[in-house]
């Protein structure tokens, strides 16, 4: 940050310890000093602009200068050869209107199967409408079904809040506080959450915000049915990609790399993947990867090591469908 508005927020930083040495703010209790500390720059200001004539102004400067308001921009990347879902993203498009009035969908779960593309669904549909969310969005992956521990919701708060301008002396420790400091945060903005890869409601539950401006997209394997029930959630369940559109994935993959696959293969290699979008790029990934190999030859290695998978009691390997069921990633859960 540089310019007007670095040297705004420098003045303003001098001027709140210069004001806290004088006890114009008593305490930490006082309502400027907690302002400050959470990063609330728009009420802090307007606590000096009272308090102290010498301040006048600093919330006009700071506010027409477009700091008072901070934009997190989480999403991770778009995703590349994404297939069709167009009922899936219309329904997600619903969300926001319903006809030619506004719904009032603040959550969203996307469930299905382990490699379905829960995540790709997510992550294309929210670039796809961030605009429509002027005041940023937050992504964190839960890792719910991840090899290791789940995020807890504790972790993911002290996260976000640092990225909504609290400072990190100001997370409170409580689970309940940072939950509610973060609905304060929230207040007021329209920012899209999206929390990925959840594994129960409770973990999702104290990462909603308290406010209709804000909307949340959850990709869960579980049907999570107490967020549909208690919290107003309107569930989105993925199916495998068809047989066409299974085809066409790993045609849009391999492309570049190799021609003249025949088609009744390239069928055979999607059914192999039981056509789930993770499962298929694995392969197309493995097809690209050996341009000069016959595709008939990598299906049979494929069929072999799904056999020996199922064979082996350490499981040391892993065939395309088992890889989908078990991997973590932007295509996955």
């Amino acid at each position: 940050m540089g310019g007007l508005r670095g040297s705004v927020l420098a003045d303003h930083r001098s001027g709140f310890w210069k004001l806290e040495r004088q006890q114009t703010f008593k305490e930490p209790g006082d309502a400027g000093w907690q302002a400050f500390a959470d990063g609330r720059w728009e009420d802090s200001l307007r606590i000096l602009d009272g308090r102290r004539p010498e301040f006048e102004g600093y919330y006009r400067r700071i506010a027409d200068n477009g700091f008072a308001t901070r934009r997190v921009q989480q999403l991770p990347g778009d995703v590349r050869g994404f297939v069709n879902r167009v009922e899936e993203l219309r329904a997600l498009n619903r969300l926001l209107t319903d006809g030619h009035r506004s719904a009032d969908v603040t959550l969203s779960v996307i469930t299905g199967t382990a490699g379905v593309g829960k995540t790709s669904l997510a992550l294309r549909w929210a670039h796809s409408v961030r605009n429509r969310f002027p005041d940023g969005q937050l992504y964190a992956n839960l890792r719910g079904y991840d090899p290791g521990p789940p995020a807890q919701p504790e972790q993911i708060l002290d996260r976000f809040l640092r990225a909504l301008g609290v400072p990190p002396a100001a997370v409170p420790a409580d689970l309940d506080d940072r939950a509610a400091l973060y609905r304060s945060r929230l207040a007021g903005r329209r920012v899209l959450v999206v929390l990925d890869n959840a594994a129960t409601a409770r973990q999702v539950r104290p990462l909603l915000p308290g406010t209709d401006r804000c909307l949340v997209v959850v990709t869960s394997r579980n049907m999570l049915s107490r967020l549909a029930t208690r919290d107003g959630g309107r569930r989105l369940t993925l199916r495998m990609l068809s047989e066409q559109d299974a085809v066409t994935l790993l045609r849009d993959i391999t492309s570049a790399y190799r021609s003249g696959d025949d088609p009744d293969e390239l069928t055979e290699l999607a059914r192999l993947c039981a056509r789930l979008p993770l499962a298929l790029r694995f392969a197309a990934e493995r097809a690209a990867s050996r341009p000069f190999m016959p595709l008939g030859q990598l299906i049979q290695d494929l069929r072999d090591e799904s056999a020996l998978w199922d064979r082996s009691p350490r499981r040391r390997t892993r065939s395309p469908t088992q890889y989908a069921r078990s991997s973590p990633g932007p295509t996955g859960p």
